[in-house]
């Protein structure tokens, strides 16, 4: 991944210059995005493969990095979004390499395999079959032979009264049946990779919103018709992070 790592330092280079025209720190910075420190340098630095396990949330850290610098992030956007890609592009293809490297070795134990239990599973096979069949014969002959030797010639009408249903009981069900059910429907709409929405809530109706974060450094911030709530805080969260709104 050199060439993609370079595409990285050139971005890492801008947004450092722009930090210590701020006369920031990294530990300024850090506070500012709420970045652990090392991921700073990493950017800085053009460590590509620091980011190997969460590549999709680079775009989010070096957005978070240009803000917090005043640094226009339009001015390296296409950068940005090539640079994602083609580390993407080149991990799935390093994957694909090694499973195609690992496929004879699988493919060899998996004959081997077959071989050994071709034998074994036919005549296991017979065994059940033969079980199965005898069982078969026992049930039919101890639950319907006594029958069909006690049975009289000729069946027996049988006369079925109707049940009479109490009053009360008939209007529960009509009332039961009337009732309608009324289902509110929401949904989620990601407006954008970092906006979503939730729609379709009812004034008036309780509901709770969980969010369990899953990448190691993910900033939130949650708004109720357009205005910016005090609970959950609006701040970074760490992976296996909690927050519900009510």
């Amino acid at each position: 991944m050199q060439k993609v790592g370079e595409d990285l330092e050139t971005i890492g280079i801008k947004l450092k210059e722009a930090r210590e025209l701020k006369g920031y720190s990294l530990e300024d910075v850090s506070k500012k995005t709420k970045l652990l420190v090392p991921y700073i340098k990493a950017i800085e630095e053009g460590n590509v493969n620091f980011f190997t396990n969460d590549i999709s949330y680079l775009g989010y850290y070096i957005r978070y990095y240009a803000t917090a610098v005043d640094f226009d992030y339009e001015e390296i956007r296409e950068e940005v979004d090539k640079l994602v890609d083609d580390v993407t592009r080149t991990l799935d293809l390093s994957e694909l390499q090694a499973e195609d490297m690992n496929e004879p070795k699988k493919a060899i134990k998996s004959r081997i395999n077959k071989k050994r239990k071709k034998v074994d599973v036919s005549f296991i096979s017979f065994v059940i079959a033969g079980i199965a069949l005898v069982g078969i014969l026992l049930f039919v002959s101890i639950k319907y032979l006594p029958k069909l030797i006690n049975s009289d010639p000729v069946d027996k009408p049988q006369i079925v009264l109707p049940e009479e249903k109490p009053e009360d009981e008939e209007k529960s069900v009509e009332e039961e049946n009337s009732e309608e059910v009324e289902t509110v429907r929401s949904e989620l709409v990601f407006v954008e990779p970092d906006l979503i929405e939730v729609k379709g809530l009812e004034q008036g109706l309780p509901f709770e919103i969980e969010v369990i974060f899953k990448a190691p450094q993910t900033w939130i911030a949650v708004n109720v018709d357009g205005n910016q709530v005090a609970e959950p805080l609006s701040q970074t969260y760490s992976a296996e992070d909690t927050i519900k709104y009510v």
